[in-house]
């Protein structure tokens, strides 16, 4: 994919600004205005706009509040924080966006991440998110938008907890992205607990959406070898109004592992398609699904959904749609599910079956022109 900014958009850039906005060139041969993206940002003030160019950047970098970054596309514009720490850092940043980077190699401990989003309302979006401890962490009361990305790869060989994204407090929309290559797909936590409030007073997570995202090869090939992780979502002490409709997901786990008070309310899950594996819908000492979902998700909407390789149809709710049981994916009719192309046939009993009369699961037209058209045909 290809993201290059153009002379016409920096232009437009500049003058929309309702001030004199300076516009910084970065460029690691020594060409542009400096060859350190934070030096760029050091110099920059609220408004102005740092252009990347195509390069080799070994640092890490904070972000700043009314500073926009677009490098120009992820496969030619690397960050490489070189296993020494978080390789972005936003705190409480807003009207602020990180654009067209890759974001690579964070280390030390699992406390860093290729995004360490903390409060603000920060922008990231076709970032190739790559090699990190965890991808990204979102906290604190950030409402950030995460779009257009590619999230893979990241997570410690001899670990079983780690996520593409994390939400901790915070109320962000996730949409447009494939997260790939992850032992877990995402963790939200609602209520913290006392020690966690000391660091993040901004409360809990709510009103989060989730929505036309591609979910791929998550699973314990990520983790430890033969563990039982692999779960697409894991969601924790009651975040309220979480929607998570029309997503794709591939995980080798549960679809929802849950535990703790209090519950999760206003809970959307529709026109998904999903695997059950093992236990579907799975909460600590609670049934698999209709039970594990009045219990901690009262007010639950479930419907519309593919629920692939179900053995316990019985217990979930009716308006869904269950496969054959050891028909596997075949029932659904991708385009060429081995081939790794997830869109529907126009034979697919699915097509055009959803809630809004749209195909269940990801809208891939919408999810190709959100990364350039390169969703199915992405870097290995």
């Amino acid at each position: 994919m290809s993201r290059t900014i153009t002379l016409a958009f920096v232009l437009l850039l500049s003058a929309v600004s309702v001030t004199s906005a300076a516009i910084w060139v970065v460029a690691d041969d020594g060409s542009g205005d400096y060859s350190s993206i934070q030096d760029a940002i050091d110099a920059a003030i609220s408004g102005d706009t740092i252009i990347v160019k195509a390069g080799y950047y070994p640092e890490t970098i904070t972000l700043k509040s009314g500073v926009n970054i677009f490098g120009e596309g992820y496969e030619d514009t690397w960050l490489d924080g070189t296993n020494s720490g978080t390789v972005v850092t936003a705190v409480n940043v807003d009207n602020a966006q990180i654009d067209g980077l890759a974001i690579y190699a964070s280390g030390g401990t699992d406390d860093y991440y290729g995004l360490d989003i903390q409060g603000g309302s920060l922008i990231v979006s076709n970032c190739w998110i790559i090699g990190n401890e965890d991808g990204i962490n979102i906290w604190n009361g950030s409402s950030a938008t995460i779009r257009n990305n590619l999230i893979e790869d990241n997570g410690e060989d001899n670990s079983q907890l780690d996520y593409g994204i994390v939400c901790l407090s915070a109320t962000p929309l996730i949409t447009n992205n494939i997260i790939r290559h992850a032992a877990n797909g995402i963790a939200l936590q609602g209520e913290l607990s006392a020690s966690d409030l000391l660091v993040m007073p901004s409360g809990i997570t709510e009103r989060v959406t989730i929505t036309n995202n591609f979910f791929d090869d998550i699973g314990p090939d990520w983790g430890i070898a033969g563990s039982q992780r692999g779960d697409l979502l894991k969601v924790i002490r009651g975040p309220d109004d979480l929607i998570f409709e029309h997503n794709t997901s591939l995980h080798q786990g549960n679809i929802t592992v849950t535990d703790g008070t209090p519950a999760s309310e206003n809970f959307v899950f529709r026109n998904n398609i999903v695997p059950h594996n093992q236990y579907g819908f799975a909460g600590s000492g609670t049934q698999t699904g209709l039970v594990t979902l009045d219990f901690y998700f009262p007010g639950w909407v479930f419907e519309k959904n593919v629920v692939v390789e179900n053995p316990l149809v019985s217990l979930y709710p009716v308006n869904n749609f269950y496969p054959s049981l050891g028909s596997g994916f075949t029932e659904v009719d991708f385009v060429d599910y081995a081939g790794g192309n997830h869109r529907l046939n126009a034979t697919s009993p699915y097509k055009n079956a959803g809630s809004d009369g749209t195909d269940i699961g990801v809208d891939w037209d919408a999810l190709d022109a959100a990364l350039g058209g390169a969703s199915v045909d992405l870097p290995p």
